[in-house]
């Protein structure tokens, strides 16, 4: 290179002059041996001389002056190693603007371009930038630069390999430019670019080469430092641990058991295995209880983090009575701490295996373990609780009430397995703590209306009103004390005027049962369930839950017992459902003023058109149904509005004929009828249309042998409302049809006789054939109850209208004497004379009149009877109740004389 172009290079470069104190830095630098064609050296030793700072921008302006100088190149790199570990940017822009030079381009670099990293902008002016093809004056000078190129970047990459090439800077921007510079449309530059590219991956690959070998050779002086170090804790851990973690002094098995649990922490993947957990195991019987803790808090630790390896699973399986005994442990808290540590273990293999599949614990160990939801002590309670939640979720204890392939996301299914897991356990009364235990892990069971489905089995099982309400509220029960026996019902009791602190959690609790109990349970279970619900419907009489039950209820119940009766073949499950239906409407109506119209029209349909599809005893269970619907009405048209007390009152009195639907009907007309016909007739015609069913049944035997009828009272209401007979004739027609079916008691029907005078001709004509059939079947009852019919009218007679108590004897006379045989109307005769002839002497004022009745039957008597009456005038007038004229008058009356 001439003069002119090294000066002119040098003025273009001042910028990038190298400073003198380069020279003295990286004094540790790998030596690399150089090509020795290639490096300049002259006499003087030239490659060891330092830098002056004269010769600093003279020498090092660019790579081309580098050749012709007389520094080799570990002192030139040198240099540009501190330049580049100062300033990245400077240097790598040193680096390619030097090589650019000595390849002929006339170009200058700018720290923006370097800094941007745009190569393209660059490229653009590399290929339209001016040249010097000339600086190689033969084909032999360009290959020594190619050479000497390579040989520096070489020399540069291999300097660098311990540090700098692999900064993310200085490799990533080389590539960029080679990449760059291969691509340049001057051939020149080109191939050059290329040239250089392809040397760079050589000395690439020959360090990566040398790190693959050096890798190897540390890899293997650290395994066998490893298997120093194991070897020497093994023998340790042997010699030491192995005997002084059963030592005499608590303290040392305490600290042996610490330092164990801290490695298996710390280094599972060595000390987590049989041979290491074993000491574990065998400390778990240790007399100190807090060692006991410490080694099932390790299991514990062990279980939580997932690292459960088959081989520890087979191995603590085999020992799991051992880890079932320290359920019962004399701590508690080592005692709880095992049972979590079991139901832990049970919920880890659960996730691995299928629900069918047998799981950590035994079926004898898992019950037992289920059992301690009773327990006393609330965290073995809680323990327990969460595995009997996963024993439920496989079907375990749920037997018939589902199968093994229905999971429990349903809440329902849930509380109904529980319910049914009680049921099936020993620890009666004690339903709150169960509930107790389950809630803290299952939220839904704080909610009353949830926790109301344990009420669903049977009087026993029910929780205290007092337990439900500490729930409600989010307190626990006193698992310290001996918990007793009780039923909600009994609770409720306790506090029949505390309303307002009651009437909530009643109805959360009885609307849960209403709402769930057709679907849920089944015939058996609902049988159980009656007197629980009927205790709890009595109970909440006094509560504002009334209405809301009834509106929840009384719907699904119609739409159930229509449905049922629209089959033609009926199961027993369907029988059991309409009869437990049945019943609860029944409770409904009787305690909770509920009554409606439709219900009884469809009933009464049932009966009459659809009844022959269903059972027998369902059409009877729809006949007492209706008797109660008929005591609602009753209750409702003639006490008006009842007061809290007088409902209690009347739900008592009710129970005393619980067992007769005809008694309870009849009490209340009797109590509480104002003599309404609107009721008697829905009362008559329930009896007439129906009379084609088993007396016994409804409980009709027995009537007709009463000597006083059920409808006794009833009747006698009908002399104070004479009009109500007059209005209402069928009502006289309809009892007569009773009559002659045989379905009332004789001695009912001769309160019509007392208003005979007051029915037309039409039901006088009636009740004479009534009278002959009751004749027929009782001629002695008859005669009684005739007599003392026409008596009470002697007594209530006056002498405005005894003309129609005389029409009414001589209706009877007549009646007798064509009727009757001449005995048997004798009779009848004396024995209405006996008891008229008493009300005939005691009343004066009406005496003759008395007599003028009296004497029609006289005539009816024989001979044998008219000795009988002498006799008993005789005995009347020795009472002195008559004078001896008025005895003489009274036998010429009666057409018969003493001598007679």
């Amino acid at each position: 290179m001439s003069k002119v172009t090294k000066n002119k290079s040098q003025s273009q470069h001042n910028d990038t002059t190298l400073d003198l104190t380069w020279i003295s830095i990286d004094q540790t630098v790998e030596d690399i041996p150089l090509n020795d064609s290639l490096v300049k050296s002259r006499k003087g030793n030239a490659e060891k001389r330092s830098l002056s700072s004269e010769d600093n921008d003279a020498v090092f302006s660019s790579l081309s002056d580098m050749l012709s100088s007389q520094y080799s190149f570990e002192v030139v790199l040198s240099c540009w190693i501190e330049k580049y570990s100062s300033e990245k940017e400077k240097g790598v822009m040193l680096l390619f603007q030097s090589l650019l030079s000595y390849c002929g381009m006339e170009l200058q670099l700018s720290h923006s371009e370097i800094r941007a990293k745009n190569y393209e902008s660059i490229l653009e002016k590399l290929q339209s930038g001016p040249c010097n093809k000339c600086s190689f004056s033969s084909e032999k000078t360009r290959e020594e630069s190619k050479a000497i190129i390579t040989n520096f970047l070489s020399v540069l990459i291999r300097k660098t390999k311990a540090h700098y090439l692999f900064d993310d800077y200085l490799l990533p921007n080389l590539i960029i430019f080679l990449v760059a510079l291969s691509k340049i449309h001057l051939r020149h530059f080109r191939h050059i670019g290329t040239f250089i590219a392809l040397k760079v991956i050589d000395v690439l690959l020959d360090i990566e080469k040398e790190l693959r070998k050096m890798k190897q050779s540390y890899a293997k002086e650290v395994e066998d430092r490893i298997i120093s170090i194991t070897k020497a804790v093994d023998e340790i851990f042997s010699n030491v641990f192995a005997v002084r973690y059963r030592d005499v002094l608590s303290e040392i098995r305490m600290l042996c058991i610490d330092k164990l649990t801290q490695w298996l922490s710390f280094m599972p993947e060595k000390f987590l295995s049989v041979d290491f957990l074993k000491f574990i195991v065998w400390s778990l019987t240790d007399e100190v209880s807090a060692i006991r803790f410490n080694c099932l808090s390790t299991l514990l630790m062990v279980c939580v983090q997932n690292k459960i390896s088959p081989e520890i699973n087979c191995y603590l399986s085999s020992i799991e009575g051992l880890l079932f005994s320290r359920i019962y442990d004399v701590d508690a808290k080592v005692a709880s701490l095992a049972s979590c540590f079991l139901v832990e273990m049970e919920r880890q293999v659960n996730l691995l295996i299928l629900c069918n599949s047998a799981g950590f614990l035994e079926t004898t160990y898992a019950k037992k373990i289920c059992s301690l939801v009773f327990c006393n002590v609330l965290e073995i309670a809680i323990s327990a609780g969460k595995l009997l939640m996963i024993q439920l979720s496989k079907s375990f204890y749920v037997g018939e009430l589902t199968t093994a392939a229905e999971n429990f996301s349903d809440d329902k299914k849930l509380l109904l397995a529980i319910a049914h897991y009680y049921a099936n356990s020993e620890y009666k009364g004690r339903a709150d703590l169960l509930v107790d235990s389950i809630s803290e892990s299952y939220a839904i069971l704080w909610k009353l209306d949830h926790m109301a489905e344990l009420l669903l089995i049977d009087k026993s099982s029910l929780l205290s009103l007092e337990n439900a309400e500490q729930f409600f509220l989010g307190y626990r029960p006193d698992r310290s004390k001996k918990q007793k026996s009780h039923c909600l019902p009994a609770k409720l009791e306790d506090y029949p005027f505390d309303v307002n602190k009651l009437v909530s959690a009643t109805a959360s609790l009885i609307k849960k049962i209403l709402k769930e109990v057709l679907d849920a349970l089944n015939g058996v279970a609902k049988a159980q369930v009656n007197g629980s619900l009927e205790s709890i419907f009595t109970c909440s009489m006094v509560s504002d839950a009334t209405q809301e039950l009834i509106n929840l209820y009384l719907p699904k119940l119609k739409k159930k017992l229509v449905d049922l009766c629209k089959l033609r073949n009926v199961s027993e499950k369907e029988i059991s459902e309409f009869l437990f239906s049945s019943q609860i409407c029944s409770f409904l109506i009787r305690f909770m003023d509920c009554y409606d119209q439709t219900l009884w029209k469809f009933i009464d349909k049932a009966l009459n058109k659809i009844s022959r599809n269903i059972p027998f005893n369902l059409c009877v269970q729809l006949l007492h149904l209706q008797f109660v619907m008929l005591c609602w009405e009753l209750r409702m048209i003639y006490t008006k509005e009842l007061s809290q007390e007088e409902r209690i009152e009347v739900a008592e009195k009710l129970k005393v004929h619980e067992n007769s639907y005809l008694e309870s009907v009849c009490y209340f007309f009797t109590l509480m009828s104002e003599g309404s016909n609107e009721i008697l007739d829905i009362f008559i015609q329930w009896l007439t249309v129906r009379y084609d069913f088993s007396l016994d049944e409804l409980g009709l035997v027995p009537l007709n042998k009463l000597q006083k009828g059920l409808f006794t009272n009833i009747l006698n209401r009908w002399r104070l409302f004479p009009e109500n007979v007059e209005k209402n004739h069928h009502l006289i027609v309809n009892i007569s049809e009773l009559f002659l079916k045989n379905c009332i008691s004789v001695a009912d029907a001769w309160i019509l006789f007392c208003n005979y005078e007051k029915h037309n001709r039409e039901t006088k004509d009636l009740l004479q054939k009534i009278m002959l059939k009751m004749a027929a079947l009782d001629c002695y009852g008859f005669a009684k109850s005739l007599s003392q019919s026409l008596t009470t009218r002697f007594s209530e007679a006056c002498s405005e209208n005894i003309s129609t108590v005389l029409d009414l004897a001589n209706d009877f006379a007549k009646f007798l004497r064509i009727n009757f045989h001449k005995t048997q109307m004798s009779e009848m005769a004396s024995l209405i004379m006996k008891d008229g002839l008493i009300f005939a002497f005691t009343e004066a004022s009406n005496r003759i009149k008395y007599l003028d009745i009296l004497s029609t039957f006289g005539m009816l008597l024989s001979r044998t009877y008219q000795k009988s009456i002498v006799a008993f005038l005789e005995g009347l007038a020795g009472q002195e109740m008559m004078d001896r004229q008025c005895y003489g008058s009274l036998l010429e009356s009666l057409s018969f004389s003493k001598s007679d």
